[in-house]
């Protein structure tokens, strides 16, 4: 991005952010959005939105198909989709996600991005996996700081997008994602991986003294830049968990080590999900802030809807005995040596 893209995009985060502050409320249709919110910030990053052969509105891969909202033209030819959604739209339906990547695919276009005019998400359309394994990065205009939105709209700049920086923050995530695995079934499953690495170091440590030793250390594994927080369901009916089920205070107060897996069965499938340092959950790859999020997100996978979840009696873990125990009875136990 250049100086004068910066400086530009800054000026024009803050009197967007005002607006969507101002407007979520009450929401925003699609073209109000893409006029009020998607266009100012495009033409920030260097889009001249009104040439036909940079800025492409209403884009179709082929004839008689449906078109993208906009797409991102290097050379008269679409290097990135962007598809558009009504300020206050709900970006987790899986359906928009699944359109915006069809719409890549179709036309053999690389990325794509969804949003509502406040969220950005970010796809490699043409990676293996799943639609969610495809997604690498996000952000939310009226959440996180300034530097932190410039540089995640930093691969829209036409200046950048030119060149391969969006391909290196896919590279890197994708990277990225792999080691942390690799590293977390090493930390998580110390009796087949790391544990006997150490061994070979102490060899005059039995395997028990190391195993619980991981659990006094609290090993775990971060990035420096973590990639912003998946958006929550939460357990009860006003979407947000009581403030008194905080996960975080079982991983501050000790009782719940980081990096434990918690388990659940429904309908017959086994579900796994890992404790993270700030409380939140981590499931198939994604953050979610609450363990209640986490349970609607797992049920979703056996039945394809999210549904009202209570994370603290669906997530179980067990204890240095190999005994099961239910979220809320540890929540319980931290009260009672409060009390």
């Amino acid at each position: 991005m250049t100086d004068q893209e910066n400086a530009r995009l800054r000026e024009v985060l803050k009197t967007v952010k005002a607006k969507i502050l101002r407007e979520r409320e009450r929401r925003m249709n699609e073209e109000n959005t893409k006029n009020g919110l998607i266009d100012p910030v495009l033409e920030a990053l260097g889009w001249n939105i009104h040439d036909n052969a940079e800025v492409d509105r209403e884009f179709r891969a082929r004839e008689g198909g449906n078109p993208v909202d906009y797409a991102l033209k290097i050379q008269c030819k679409p290097k990135l989709f962007l598809e558009a959604k009504g300020l206050g739209e709900n970006l987790d339906d899986p359906k928009w996600t699944e359109q915006v990547l069809f719409y890549a695919t179709t036309a053999v276009v690389d990325w794509c991005v969804l949003t509502n005019g406040d969220e950005y998400r970010f796809y490699n359309a043409t990676a293996r996996g799943k639609a969610d394994e495809k997604e690498f990065c996000r952000v939310k205009l009226s959440e996180a700081s300034e530097d932190k939105v410039v540089d995640a709209l930093a691969p829209l700049s036409r200046s950048d997008l030119d060149g391969r920086l969006i391909e290196g923050r896919w590279t890197a995530y994708f990277v990225d994602r792999r080691v942390k695995t690799a590293l977390q079934e090493l930390l998580n499953g110390p009796e087949e991986g790391l544990l006997n690495l150490i061994r070979k170091k102490v060899n005059d440590l039995s395997r028990n003294d190391i195993k619980t030793s991981f659990d006094r250390l609290n090993v775990r594994i971060e990035s420096r830049s973590p990639p912003p927080p998946s958006p929550t369901v939460e357990g009860n009916e006003n979407g947000h968990e009581p403030e008194h089920t905080s996960l975080a205070e079982l991983v501050q107060s000790g009782v719940l080590p980081t990096s434990m897996k918690l388990f659940a069965q429904y309908k017959g499938r086994d579900l796994e999900a890992t404790v993270l340092p700030d409380g939140g959950v981590e499931f198939q790859g994604r953050r979610y802030g609450t363990p209640s999020a986490a349970g609607a997100a797992a049920k979703s996978t056996v039945t394809g809807e999210k549904l009202a979840t209570n994370g603290w009696d669906f997530w179980q873990v067990r204890d240095s005995g190999g005994q099961a125990h239910k979220l809320a009875d540890l929540r319980t136990a931290l009260k009672g040596k409060e009390a």
